[in-house]
């Protein structure tokens, strides 16, 4: 295994155990935390191992963090029908 993939592995692990706390104890700066390292971990599991493996690690940070995938979603589309009118 390549190091992108035993780290995306860790990855998936972390946000996990953050997922299973209760609520009181979810913290931004856990968000904070885990978006940025998967900016920096993403490009380099694509360039490294591949669109499929890239792909699968794409949809599981989707899984575990729907929610700002879900706002970032609306972003988007409240930007872009600026852009193509309607």
């Amino acid at each position: 295994m390549t190091a992108p993939v035993i780290l995306a592995g860790l990855w998936i692990i972390a946000a996990s155990i953050i997922a299973f706390l209760p609520q009181k104890f979810h913290k931004p700066s856990a968000l904070y935390f885990l978006i940025p390292t998967v900016l920096a971990l993403l490009p380099w599991l694509y360039a490294t191992n591949g669109p499929l493996v890239g792909t699968l690690f794409l949809i599981g940070f989707g899984s575990i963090l729907r929610w700002p995938v879900y706002f970032l979603g609306k972003f988007v589309i409240r930007r872009t029908r600026g852009i193509f009118g309607r």
